[in-house]
């Protein structure tokens, strides 16, 4: 059984090497036995080059010894985040045990410019810089988050010869930081249940790439998977079951946890009005009636009329702001129905007291009074566009971002909303050009490719230096109905497009460079998180 093992990864290499199929399928047992006894001959190094690549770099090209039983990082920060970084890259260095190597750097002095915060926001300094010499090693950030891409970075620069068996280290000097301040992945939780280990995977994923916001779309029509104190009901009858599909507070204070100390933030979405069937399904006293075939009937859109809807919304988010630390929080808002509330007595009634003259203006009602909710818990919110309503003046609510979706069909256009919600003074992030979509899904014949991601920027169109400031990011946007995932396959579904968006939104643009991908694939494959294959050509016979 082993040697028929042997035959088969061998067969695998020959192939990826040139074997063609008209050629013999079994090799002489000649063939076999030099194959056999060479396993590992020629290798050379594993492939290096950084991904992302760095804003600013200069390096003369030559290398320096590092020796792994001596080697260390070590830092006078005592923070956990950063401790915690400085173990973890110590696996992720050597992967291969060696005691091969003299040299005469020892260490990698991690510095803190700043006192240390475990604050990730908009606004956090990502920035490091990292100089690598014959004498010393030495990275330095104003923040600890700017100290872990800085770490990713130096992990990138040590690499392994199988010739040699010795590590070396590239002698760079590095100053970095993101172009983007918002990079994000967004995961349809709600539609498909992930479990906390595939989140804790992919979190290990974008942390490689640098990406720094998990936006998960928690609630829609399809489930309530997210425990909430004092309505026990959302999870009883809106979870696809309470015993496996939920998550409980211990969950989410682990998962937060661990993002945090891998540098994502997590961001939770609670999609109303227009997906709010799992609300209306538990607690149907939240949600309007409206007039149907001479009666009344209830419905799936909760009843902005009605105090005790506000009353939920404000302890549910009392809530979920207190278990999320993140400065920004999903309200959801796209494909909502108005038609429930045109029919509903109560809505009419609030629509005459308020002076209203169109339902649509019920929905900017209701927009304000949850971002009145939200901002008493320091929370700024993102919803969807098309979806959230034209608020006005836009720039009166700066704690609201569009995350535009507009696009995400190929050959249609993202930029004249981003040029319209812009020049109002409104935040945007791009979502629609970054869906990734199965094209076995029914009427979907085309999707993007993480090629076609790669060369899209969402500051490329037409706004001043002041819109294009107003641009935060974007986001990597994965809905089940969509893109066929599960927690069985959600790292390796979207791992080439995870990359690319990585360096596109962390970097100045630049051509691509499939040598630097394929290597933090074949990188991040050796740290135990599996990686789909950007190309047939950059499978690897160390794999």
């Amino acid at each position: 059984m082993r040697n028929s093992l042997i035959i088969f990864l061998l067969l695998c290499v020959n192939v990826l090497h040139g074997w063609s199929l008209d050629k013999p399928i079994h090799p002489s047992l000649e063939e076999y036995t030099y194959q056999r006894e060479h396993v590992g001959e020629g290798i050379g190094s594993l492939p290096d080059g950084l991904w992302p690549l760095p804003r600013q770099m200069t390096s003369s090209g030559d290398t320096i010894t590092v020796n792994p039983t001596t080697f260390r990082i070590s830092s006078s920060s005592s923070g956990s985040i950063l401790q915690d970084a400085i173990s973890r890259y110590m696996k992720y260095l050597f992967p291969i045990p060696t005691q091969n190597g003299t040299s005469s750097v020892s260490k990698l002095e991690v510095t803190l410019n700043l006192p240390y915060n475990e604050n990730l926001t908009l606004s956090t300094d990502e920035s490091y810089d990292l100089t690598l010499s014959k004498t010393a090693f030495t990275l330095k950030a104003n923040t600890v988050f700017g100290a872990l891409r800085g770490l990713e970075t130096f992990s990138q620069l040590v690499t392994f010869n199988y010739n040699s068996y010795e590590y070396s280290a590239k002698l760079v000097t590095i100053s970095d930081r993101p172009r983007l301040s918002y990079r994000g992945v967004m995961i349809d939780t709600a539609r498909r249940f992930m479990t906390v280990s595939s989140l804790k995977g992919l979190i290990d994923q974008m942390s490689f790439y640098k990406l720094n916001s998990l936006h998960l779309h928690l609630i829609d029509t399809d489930s309530w998977p997210l425990e909430v104190p004092g309505y026990p009901l959302l999870t009883q009858k809106g979870a696809y079951s309470k015993q496996a599909h939920t998550y409980s507070v211990s969950d989410v204070k682990d998962l937060v946890s661990y993002a945090l100390h891998r540098g994502v933030k997590i961001i939770p979405e609670i999609d109303t009005p227009g997906h709010s069937y799992s609300i209306c399904y538990a607690y149907p006293d939240l949600c309007v009636e409206y007039e149907s075939n001479g009666k009344l009937s209830r419905g799936v859109l909760p009843d902005p009329s009605n105090e005790k809807t506000w009353e939920f919304f404000d302890s549910m988010w009392s809530y979920v702001a207190s278990v999320f630390p993140s400065d920004q929080v999903g309200i959801g808002f796209d494909e909502t129905d108005l038609s429930q509330w045109q029919k509903s007595p109560a809505v009419q009634a609030l629509m005459k007291q308020k002076g209203f003259t169109q339902v649509s203006q019920v929905l900017g009602y209701y927009c304000e009074r949850l971002l009145t909710i939200l901002a008493k818990y320091n929370k700024k919110a993102l919803g969807w566009y098309p979806g959230l309503p034209s608020l006005t003046p836009i720039s009166k609510y700066p704690n609201l971002a569009y995350d535009t979706w507009d696009g995400w069909i190929p050959n249609t256009q993202w930029q004249p909303a981003f040029k319209d919600l812009t020049s109002k003074g409104g935040h945007v992030i791009l979502s629609g050009p970054y869906y990734v979509v199965d094209p076995r899904r029914e009427n979907i014949q085309k999707s993007y490719t993480w090629q076609q991601m790669y060369a899209t920027n969402p500051t490329d169109f037409s706004g001043t230096a002041s819109e294009q400031a107003l641009v935060l990011g974007g986001q990597l946007t994965v809905f089940d109905d969509a893109a066929i995932t599960d927690s069985g396959n959600i790292i390796t579904k979207i791992t080439p497009y995870l990359g690319a968006v990585g360096e596109t939104w962390w970097s100045d643009p630049q051509s691509l460079d499939m040598t630097r991908f394929a290597a933090q694939r074949c990188r991040t494959i050796m740290r135990g998180v599996p990686s789909n294959p950007q190309a047939g050509g950059d499978i690897h016979n160390y794999h």
